[in-house]
């Protein structure tokens, strides 16, 4: 792949603690996992200085932990245990700085949000995601962070270091374990909402702990199956990458054993986290070289195109600028990737029957989505996703809903801007025909 994801790793990050958690050893097996699956770029960095983690701990409290005068987030005095703490938090601090230039970077690094001022509370060390945020609010240019906690345990810590510095006022902190989240279905619904204010909230970065203890097999708690949890990170990635917000994630997370004692089902779930990451990311990354164009910025400029279609993009611009539309989502992929067998026509034939399927029942359960058909067959090369809401309902809704809708439509030219392909696709749409007015949005 030409595109890997940039992962902060150090072997000194991994050491074994005699706890019960894995997390001591994780960084070095989940690596080694990612490697093994060609996923990851290593990116070497500096550990942490005792220095900057008295910036946001209790200066004698850091100084007892490499003493050996308290015990560690693994409840042990280890002195080798307290240098690898060096390591995992100079990893996400390192990731972090270098999202802000390429967009996303991981740190493969647990063991965080517990740490409080002046405590471990008896199972994290120090606070990476804390530390990592003060760095970054040192930056003239960062003056919101959103941390965005999805283990599935409170995140007491870092709200205890929020106090403590009273930054409340600069970093968004939300953590899933510090809800009553009984099932799925009550996750994504707060998953959504704080996604929304975050970007409502424009923040300048996303600290992402993609937890696996949020699995419902894991002992320590969970309500989401393996396509929940997949779900869980693909929204995420998607929901920040494409209005271009920097993300820098870690592990956090992960109790499950298999058969043999091993954690082989917590790498998996991380491998899945790596996949979406690097999916998102080179999606965006090829819409970015196509489309340099920001998003629904006033540019007269154009390419050349039919009359017809740019009668279209016009409709599509008012259209638009009338119901102050807002994107919420963009993604293409090739049309044919995931279709293994046969020829163009029968796979072309395949995929407008699901589409039809699709959209009845979409009006059957107001799910809110329509596709374009194309004029030529077989389909072109690539499909094009958008989902777009208005803060105005649908002709036939209550007045205090909103509105949304999703729609595909295919092409072969991928150096159009994002701005004229969405408007080119609104003006062949009826919009109060299509769209829905509800909470949240289901495909």
């Amino acid at each position: 792949m030409k595109h890997l994801l940039r992962t902060f790793y150090d072997d000194r990050m991994s050491c074994p603690s005699g706890g019960y958690s894995p997390s001591g050893e994780k960084p070095t097996s989940v690596y080694e996992d990612w490697v093994q699956h060609r996923l990851v770029k290593r990116v070497v960095f500096d550990p942490i200085s005792i220095e900057e983690l008295q910036m946001v701990h209790d200066p004698q409290y850091v100084l007892d932990v490499f003493s050996g005068e308290v015990s560690n987030g693994h409840g042990n005095t280890d002195a080798a245990v307290a240098e690898s703490t060096r390591w995992t938090v100079g990893s996400m601090v390192a990731a972090a700085e270098d999202a802000l230039e390429s967009g996303m970077a991981c740190s493969p690094s647990s063991g965080f949000h517990h740490a409080g001022f002046a405590s471990n509370h008896g199972f994290c060390t120090f606070n990476g995601l804390m530390v990592a945020a003060n760095r970054l609010l040192q930056r003239v240019e960062i003056n919101n962070i959103g941390i965005l906690d999805c283990d599935w345990h409170a995140g007491d810590g870092t709200d205890d270091i929020i106090r403590e510095m009273g930054l409340q006022d600069s970093i968004l902190h939300f953590s899933s374990g510090a809800q009553r989240l009984a099932n799925s279905r009550r996750y994504f619904v707060w998953l959504d909402d704080v996604i929304k204010v975050m970007r409502e909230a424009r923040v300048d970065i996303v600290l992402y702990q993609a937890g696996a203890d949020a699995h419902r097999d894991d002992p320590l708690g969970g309500v989401l199956d393996d396509a929940e949890l997949s779900e869980r990170d693909r929204v995420v990635f998607d929901q920040f990458l494409t209005q271009r917000v920097p993300i820098v994630w870690n592990l956090a997370g992960g109790y499950q054993r298999d058969a043999e004692g091993s954690i082989s089902p917590v790498l998996d779930i991380h491998r899945t986290t790596a996949l979406h990451a690097l999916a998102v990311l080179q999606e965006q990354q090829a819409i970015r070289r196509a489309s340099p164009q920001s998003f629904f910025q006033d540019d007269d400029s154009t390419h050349p195109l039919e009359q017809v279609n740019l009668k279209s993009i016009q409709k599509g611009k008012d259209f638009f600028k009338s119901r102050k539309l807002s994107l919420s989502r963009f993604g293409l992929e090739k049309t044919y990737d995931h279709h293994l067998e046969g020829s163009p026509e029968s796979i072309s034939h395949c995929i407008m029957v699901d589409f039809e399927r699709r959209k009845k029942q979409s009006a059957c359960k107001g799910t809110g989505f329509t596709f374009i058909r194309p004029g030529v067959f077989p389909l072109p090369r690539y499909c094009f996703k958008a989902t777009l809401e208005s803060p105005y309902p649908t002709s036939s809704g209550a007045p205090d809903d909103f509105s949304r809708l999703q729609i595909c439509w295919f092409g072969d030219v991928l150096g159009q801007s994002i701005d004229e392909m969405v408007f080119l696709a609104l003006g062949k749409v009826d919009w109060n025909a299509t769209a829905t007015n509800y909470d949240r949005y289901y495909v």
